[in-house]
């Protein structure tokens, strides 16, 4: 899996912001920063645009994730990361989301203080046989 820095600098190369959705799906998901760039665009995510939440969930399942919704109970970023070493979770703040994978928080240090306003669980969907 890619740190945040190694997405961060894929992201920098392609004049690209306003991506935090692409840095959490693919960190989230375990998949490159342009497969989840990839798989936003498809679901109608913009360049250089914010990504609305239908396509972060729309993506996610594409990729076989289920996204459920969590407790946060009015928490930071960082207070959300240390209360949860274990786990795969996406947590939104007024604007932004990122993901927190086994208590780290692939985001830049901006974010750790922000209040969370959603929580959204991150498992792997069953396989059908």
């Amino acid at each position: 899996m890619k740190t945040y820095t190694q997405l961060r600098k894929v992201s920098n190369t392609g004049a690209e912001k306003m991506d935090c959705s692409v840095i959490a799906v693919a960190a989230a998901a375990g998949v490159s920063y342009g497969k989840a760039h990839a798989m936003l665009r498809r679901e109608g995510r913009e360049d250089r645009r914010r990504t609305p939440p239908a396509f972060t969930v729309k993506a996610m399942d594409k990729l076989g994730f289920d996204l459920h919704a969590g407790d946060l109970e009015g928490k930071t970023v960082k207070t959300f990361a240390r209360n949860n070493p274990e786990g795969v979770f996406m947590v939104s703040t007024r604007g932004h989301i990122a993901t927190v994978y086994n208590g780290k928080v692939f985001d830049d240090d901006r974010s750790l203080g922000k209040r969370v306003k959603a929580v959204f669980i991150v498992t792997k969907k069953e396989e059908v046989s």
